[in-house]
């Protein structure tokens, strides 16, 4: 007896692009969304480089969160069945946070009824641009003993740009 078993192959299931070198460092983050809901998230290497797997065919918002930065999400992204591969001048995240312009302060505590011990919760900060889309610029688990969250997030305007990638060989 002969059983074929098929075997796919997982490289088109990824979204590889480049940020400034100079966000490779901790607290930077390049995710993959649809509709405000986090798919896959990553933070760069050490040459700007990332990798985000697997990311199911479809159209996604590319957002990139550093700390001291504001946030910057590239709309219409798609992932077809051969992968995404983002050039990197295009797609560079250079914008500081304006001078003079303080970050702001996101803080609180999830309180869960009844009381259980520990909290198992995640809270996210979203950004809701005008006329679309709404991305995360923040999240996280709350503490596991008292349920409190806090975020640093930018004070100056965020980047939205539409993509213009090369269409896949």
């Amino acid at each position: 007896m002969v059983t074929v078993v098929p075997r796919l192959s997982d490289a088109g299931m990824r979204v590889v692009g480049y940020v400034a070198p100079a966000l490779a460092g901790a607290n930077t983050s390049v995710s993959v969304q649809l509709n405000g809901v986090l798919v896959k998230s990553t933070p760069p290497d050490a040459t700007g480089k990332f990798v985000l797997y697997p990311v199911p065919a479809g159209t996604y918002d590319l957002v990139v969160n550093a700390e001291g930065r504001v946030t910057a999400t590239i709309t219409g992204v798609p992932r077809h069945q051969h992968g995404l591969h983002l050039r990197q001048r295009q797609h560079r995240h250079r914008r500081h946070r304006p001078a003079g312009v303080r970050e702001h302060k996101a803080a609180g505590t999830v309180a869960v009824t009844p009381v259980v011990t520990p909290i198992d919760a995640t809270v996210n900060v979203l950004k809701k641009y005008a006329g679309g889309p709404t991305v995360v610029v923040a999240g996280g688990p709350v503490d596991g003993t008292t349920g409190a969250f806090s975020f640093l997030l930018p004070g100056g305007a965020a980047v939205r740009r539409a993509t213009s990638p090369t269409p896949p060989p």
